[in-house]
């Protein structure tokens, strides 16, 4: 048996083996190959090397069906599993502003991912509270003072293009009416003039997404990514 001490070991880089049930510790692991250990007690057994492209990121395959070959983190199994467990973690509200700029790649991306799941539940309590307030205030408006907090009620009443044309005589519709560009429409003009097309885009900077990734993610990066390049950054 080895000398790691398997309590020591960060939970993210312990896996099962779905095939033989086994709980296996990653040890070191490059873009092809890694490097684990079977764990046995509180320590592990002979080192032995499998393919990187057999663990997985999700407990599911895409069918909705376990996976039933490879590795996946115990981190990642349903609770109730034999061997689920819970990763750790980060406390993320000591971070400064300023020292978001020394994180690595992957602490970056967690960061990201964490700060978009409190935005997104932080917006959902604000929705919630709005809607609460509102119903209380009933069909009045104007402003309201709680403490040094004020709460201002507006018309909520919009222009509606579908139920202008509903509403509206033929006659009185017409004379709302105004050219308009369409990207849908300049696409399938300019489809074979490349150039009038691109002088009417305008680059705003590439869109970030952050989400959980996929085993489809996980094939799709290794194929893109360059070769014999394990450390590839954000920068490349």
């Amino acid at each position: 048996m080895g000398d790691t001490d398997v309590t020591s070991t960060d939970v993210k880089n312990l896996y099962l083996n779905v095939r033989t049930n086994t709980v296996v510790a990653v040890l070191d692991k490059g873009e092809n190959m890694a490097s684990i250990a079977t764990v046995v007690g509180d320590g592990v057994g002979r080192s032995r090397s499998v393919r990187a492209s057999s663990f997985r990121k999700e407990y599911l395959a895409s069918d909705g069906h376990p996976h039933t070959s490879g590795y996946v983190p115990l981190t990642a199994l349903p609770e109730g599993h034999p061997n689920a467990v819970k990763a750790s973690k980060t406390d993320w509200s000591t971070v400064d502003i300023d020292d978001i700029d020394q994180l690595d790649n992957e602490t970056l991306a967690e960061f990201i991912l964490e700060q978009e799941r409190i935005k997104k539940a932080a917006a959902d309590l604000a929705d919630r509270a709005k809607v609460i307030a509102k119903a209380r205030r009933g069909d009045k408006l104007g402003l309201d003072l709680r403490g040094d907090i004020a709460l201002v009620f507006t018309s909520g009443k919009k222009f509606d293009a579908k139920l202008a044309a509903r509403s509206l005589t033929p006659v009185d519709y017409q004379r709302i009416l105004l050219p308009k560009p369409d990207a849908t429409m300049a696409r399938k003009i300019f489809e074979n003039e490349p150039d009038k097309l691109e002088a009417c885009m305008k680059d705003n900077g590439a869109t970030l997404t952050v989400r959980r990734a996929t085993d489809e993610d996980r094939a799709k990066f290794q194929a893109d990514a360059p070769q014999g390049d394990e450390d590839y950054s954000f920068e490349h």
